[in-house]
């Protein structure tokens, strides 16, 4: 989860009301807090982080400190691709020690060759998002 920190000139009402006034956004808002995505007007929401913060005035400004992360949904499928590829590398381990051979090892080096793109890929794509995501807000917050 990444975290990020910011003064915002605006007071916790206008922040409120912008926040909930956008079509850039869309989820929970109150007053002291929001949890809230990225509208997606084509395509899914996988890989679009959730935003969730948490908003306070201190003296002359108000103090908005943004927690980014996944959304459950992502994380529930993520940890089921990695329990079924832990399967499928457990299955070709015992299937090796079975058969006292070496040729079923052959495609767990296929599968960890998957799994590390696909955690670049993934990686990248997230980043990517949410800095977009991070970049939007700052567009409706009036932040610089």
């Amino acid at each position: 989860m990444k975290e990020f920190h910011f003064c915002s000139p605006l007071s916790k009402k206008a922040i409120y009301l912008e926040m909930k006034n956008s079509d850039v956004f869309v989820g929970d808002v109150t007053e002291e807090s929001f949890s809230v995505m990225v509208r997606s007007f084509y395509g899914n929401n996988v890989l679009n982080p959730k935003i969730n913060a948490v908003v306070g005035e201190k003296s002359n400004t108000t103090q908005v400190d943004i927690k980014v992360g996944l959304h459950r949904n992502d994380k529930i499928g993520f940890c089921i691709m990695a329990l079924l590829h832990s399967g499928l590398i457990c299955y070709f381990i015992i299937r090796a020690v079975l058969e006292s051979s070496v040729e079923p090892i052959f495609p767990i080096f296929a599968l960890l060759i998957f799994d590390i793109i696909f955690i670049l890929h993934f990686s990248l794509t997230f980043n990517s998002n949410v800095r977009k995501a991070i970049n939007k807000l700052k567009k409706v917050l009036g932040l610089k």
